[in-house]
């Protein structure tokens, strides 16, 4: 297999245009709904709490503040199927 050359980075109105979107503000993503105030403080101390702890990665600042706002993270089994699903659809 030859090795393809590095790409130059895209910027993201480059992004935003490849994609289709005709406008900056086409691109925003819409709100399901907007965190209330206790959940926003809720999550911002969990984010806090979880950066300040030792190997804190991303996975355990998400965790925390999605347990925070009283979400529940993906289980590890449905993590395992969305990867073997990812992987399979980029093989193919």
């Amino acid at each position: 297999m030859t090795e393809q050359p590095a790409r130059p980075a895209m910027t993201m109105r480059e992004i935003r245009t490849a994609l289709g979107y005709k406008t900056e503000r086409d691109a925003e993503p819409v709100a399901v709904r907007t965190l209330t105030v206790e959940e926003h403080d809720r999550a911002w101390h969990a984010a806090e709490a979880a950066f300040g702890s030792e190997g804190a990665d991303i996975g355990t600042v998400v965790n925390a503040i999605l347990r925070a706002i009283d979400i529940n993270p993906p289980t590890a089994a449905d993590e395992e199927t969305y990867i073997l699903r990812k992987r399979t659809t980029a093989a193919a």
